[in-house]
């Protein structure tokens, strides 16, 4: 049941999508999604935040989101954050993290509450909104990696110094914005940059993610182009039970592995990305593949 985050906040709710390994279809994590009846159909959750901001309560509407969404992370995943290399991304708003009345040490402490390890929760920053924000920024980012939390910038592509971003913050993982994904199998100018974005992280040790998967084609280019793990509507849409990567995108991911053809012009197979976990894919306790 969805619960209101404050007086007079909107009632969120939380949903997961799966976060995979593009090479062997294993199982990296879930990103929460916060979801809510006041929004109409289509519309962002980026509104309410927008809304929260002009109130005055944007810490306290994203903080409530985070605590939530780790809470019903472990009512709902049945034992699968017991897992220890499962991970759980949660957003969190940069203006939110550097906000003076930021209280220490809660974040950490629902994460435990829920059950799960502070090394396996990614916050999940937006590129475009971080920008303005690099200081403060990177005191908050140290203060959560002190804690044994992990760092992901999203939206990358979608802003103007996605590479300044990089190299500044040193984040662990970024999320390349879907206007990159969207038809990269068919654009030599995306793959380019996707490449070019692919190879500059593996040399900062920072893992790639992919947003906005919604073909198979999208997923071979890819892979041939040097991306670790994936996300998408192909691969698992947002529910709120966490599921497993769907059987049509786990035999599209064995028979590819199998082929090993790709594509793209000049790409090879990217090198192996470690390996997170040592279940067999789509087999998770407490989890239920869905059909694509």
């Amino acid at each position: 049941m969805p619960c209101s985050a404050g007086d007079d906040l909107p009632e969120i709710d939380t949903h997961f999508q799966p976060i995979v390994h593009l090479r062997d279809g294993e199982l990296f994590g879930f990103e929460a999604l916060a979801r809510s009846s006041a929004l109409a159909p289509g519309e962002s959750p980026a509104i309410l935040f927008a809304r929260a901001q002009r109130q005055g309560r944007l810490w306290e509407l994203d903080t409530s989101c985070r605590r939530m969404a780790a809470t019903r992370f472990a009512e709902r995943a049945q034992g699968l954050f017991l897992l220890p290399r499962v991970h759980l991304f949660l957003n969190a708003h940069p203006l939110s993290l550097a906000d003076p009345g930021h209280r220490p040490g809660l974040t950490r402490r629902w994460v435990q509450q829920a059950g799960l390890q502070p090394s396996q929760v990614v916050l999940e920053l937006t590129e475009t909104v971080a920008l303005d924000q690099v200081a403060y920024l990177e005191r908050a980012l140290g203060y959560y990696r002190d804690e044994g939390f992990q760092i992901a910038l999203d939206d990358m592509g979608a802003g103007h110094s996605a590479l300044a971003s990089i190299f500044t913050l040193r984040p662990d993982f970024i999320k390349i914005d879907r206007s990159l994904v969207t038809g990269v199998d068919r654009d030599r100018a995306r793959q380019h940059l996707v490449r070019g974005l692919a190879e500059a992280c593996r040399a900062a040790s920072i893992q790639v993610v992919a947003e906005g998967i919604e073909r198979p084609q999208e997923l071979d280019a890819l892979r041939a182009l040097g991306v670790e793990l994936g996300q998408g509507f192909f691969l698992g849409r947002p529910a709120r039970l966490p599921r497993a990567v769907t059987r049509r995108a786990l035999s599209h991911i064995g028979r590819r592995a199998a082929s090993s053809g790709t594509g793209i012009e000049g790409s090879g197979s990217p090198p192996p990305g470690p390996r997170r976990c040592s279940a067999p894919p789509g087999a998770w306790p407490g989890t239920h593949p869905t059909h694509g």
